[in-house]
């Protein structure tokens, strides 16, 4: 499993980090955009999720260092093939997430969160059989842009490929 581009954040009870990945660039293609614990096989959001969100405890003291890694992963399928997601921790956690357009700042999607993160994957590299009608995909002509800055996960931020953006500081349920 290799980690590229990513950011630390600390998660310590009542601290507010501020919240920023550079751009990454992914290859072009069709995406699943979404929580990606409904979409990746079980061993590959195991990975995700470990790499994602590891714990380090100090019985020392009585609170939990949580720290987060968010940018884009290479992980290793059970096959051996290498496949790559992004993937950003939401500001408020598990709720419901509108999807909007660069272009015209229109509601494509609404994304139900249950893992507290928003991703994207080629839908290629991905257990077909989890795939359903409820589910948002986008396809890219060219590479694209993924990335966080303060609250907003941007997937796609060219406007040739009419890229998404994703609120997640703002209203949830």
């Amino acid at each position: 499993m290799i980690l590229r581009n990513f950011k630390q954040e600390s998660l310590n009870p009542g601290q507010n980090p501020k919240k920023y990945t550079e751009s990454i660039i992914m290859p072009e293609g069709r995406y699943y955009i979404g929580d990606l614990c409904y979409i990746l096989d079980d061993k590959l959001y195991q990975d995700l999720h470990s790499l994602s969100f590891p714990i380090r405890y100090d019985y020392d003291i009585k609170e939990q260092d949580y720290i987060r890694f968010e940018g884009v992963f290479h992980l290793k399928s059970k096959t051996g093939k290498v496949v790559q997601v992004a993937n950003f921790g939401t500001q408020h956690g598990d709720g419901q997430y509108s999807v909007k357009l660069y272009k015209s700042e229109n509601t494509v999607a609404s994304l139900p969160v249950d893992s507290g993160s928003i991703g994207a994957v080629l839908i290629d590299d991905i257990d077909q059989s989890k795939i359903d009608d409820d589910m948002y995909f986008r396809t890219f002509k060219n590479p694209f842009n993924v990335g966080f800055d303060n609250g907003t996960i941007i997937i796609g931020s060219d406007y040739k490929d009419n890229g998404v953006y994703i609120e997640t500081n703002g209203r949830w349920y």
